[in-house]
């Protein structure tokens, strides 16, 4: 039996503790990399690009991992990513391989494990084999977060679970997405924030809003939008002509007919400079200047296409060329989804519109746009879109930290390292999670 030890201190001083000690902080660090790895493994590991007219997906890297070869595509969520061939939409894998036959009018990103869906007027949710969870049944819906999405009830929106059981009586106006424990709602003409029972927390007061995402909402009072969070208080005051998510500490708005990123204290951390952008996902964020598409990291330096934008790999943008003119077209569920995209809605031929018109332009009755969550009232629904980390991508990270914990602990300790490993690695898997989960 060893020495009993009443001082934390003695405790490093034993030398059986001492080599226990560096096998666990060497276990829990290389378990939180294997789930930094793990983690952008299941993100968003492509973004869709357009060549020519096809689409196809780069990395994060700006290698091409899918060639272009898709009539529309969409960013990849939970492991899939929704691309149109021809006139109809289905769902591909990590690979490109369709595991979801092309069949659907429209087709949203999985979250929460399933997808909205419409196949003509009638809209429901499919599960990441195809098969209908809820039955096509509602003219407007939108995406599963917090394990509730918002459906319109004969005109007045509500909730339901993912049983299609209501758990949000019908009452609003117009109802957007759960994200943070928060979904936006409108009562009339002024919109406010609800918790997941229903009870309103930010009253009705602006004029639109957007969902929450690193603990802010953009919203708009008067022609100006900024950010507040989520017991109500502005934290970046309205200044901004339009205004996108936060993700990674950083947002897209618009000032000046120009587009650039803020951080949370409202500082600009890239310089509008863009005639179009969207929100950044997973470290990268696409960019429009001089009307052709790129990517760029957080730095503002070019990852993919820089030499249609005047720059070089690695380096930030250049201006344009006075009058450069370049056009937006909306795709079939009534999305601006970038520049030089042309595509119908309606059946009805595309216009082009000037660069400094918004991604999205919504009916009369309809938030006023929130740049790149793009909301619309397009068959009477709200599909505010975004990125969220489901339970079941969480578990991955945790089994897998715990998994490479376990293998370091037996080659360093035998059985009982497996154990001390696979405990440590499940910690720092759960930690880096929680740090890193986007809502």
């Amino acid at each position: 039996m060893g020495p009993v030890i009443h001082n934390p201190r003695e405790w490093f001083t034993d030398r059986r503790h001492q080599s226990l000690a560096l096998i666990v902080g060497f276990v829990v660090l290389l378990a939180i990399i294997l789930a930094i790895t793990l983690s952008r493994a299941n993100g968003a590991t492509g973004y869709p690009i357009n060549v020519n007219g096809k689409y196809g997906y780069i990395d994060g890297h700006g290698k091409v991992t899918i060639n272009p070869q898709f009539d529309a595509a969409q960013p990849f969520h939970d492991g899939y990513a929704a691309v149109k061939v021809g006139d109809k939409w289905g769902y591909i894998d990590k690979s490109g391989k369709l595991v979801i036959t092309p069949q659907y009018d429209l087709a949203d990103p999985f979250s929460d494990g399933l997808a909205l869906v419409g196949t003509g007027r009638q809209l429901g949710y499919i599960n990441t084999q195809g098969t209908y969870a809820i039955n096509p049944q509602y003219s407007g819906a939108g995406e599963f977060g917090d394990g509730r999405a918002p459906v319109d009830f004969n005109g007045r929106w509500g909730y339901i679970d993912k049983k299609a059981k209501t758990v949000i009586n019908p009452q609003y106006d117009e109802a957007g997405n759960f994200c943070d424990h928060r979904a936006m709602v409108r009562i009339g003409n002024r919109y406010g924030y609800i918790d997941d029972s229903g009870k309103l927390v930010i009253n009705p007061q602006y004029e639109s809003a957007g969902d929450f995402h690193d603990g802010l909402a953009a919203i708009r009072m008067g022609n100006r939008f900024g950010y507040v969070d989520r017991a109500g208080k502005i934290q970046i005051n309205p200044q901004f002509d339009a205004a996108g998510d936060f993700s990674d500490g950083i947002a897209l708005v618009k000032i000046a007919d120009r587009f650039g990123y803020i951080d949370k204290a409202g500082k600009f951390v890239i310089n509008p400079q863009y005639s179009e952008a969207g929100n950044f996902e997973h470290g990268l964020a696409p960019v429009w200047t001089c009307g052709h598409e790129s990517y760029i990291d957080k730095h503002g330096k070019y990852v993919w296409n820089p030499e249609s934008n005047n720059g070089q790999a690695g380096q930030p943008a250049q201006p344009c060329p006075a009058n450069t003119a370049a056009a937006a077209y909306p795709d079939s569920d009534g999305y601006y989804e970038s520049l030089q995209r042309p595509v119908f809605i309606n059946d009805q031929a595309p216009a082009a519109l000037p660069v400094a018109q918004p991604l999205m332009q919504p009916e009369p009755v309809g938030p006023a746009p929130v740049y790149a969550e793009r909301y619309t009232t397009y068959r009477q629904r709200v599909s505010a879109r975004r990125h969220t980390r489901s339970g079941r991508k969480s578990a991955e990270i945790v089994a897998g930290s715990a998994a490479g914990g376990a293998a370091i602990g037996a080659i360093a300790g035998g059985g009982k390292g497996a154990g001390i490993g696979a405990a440590a690695g499940g910690v720092g898997g759960f930690v880096y999670d929680r740090l890193t989960r986007h809502h």
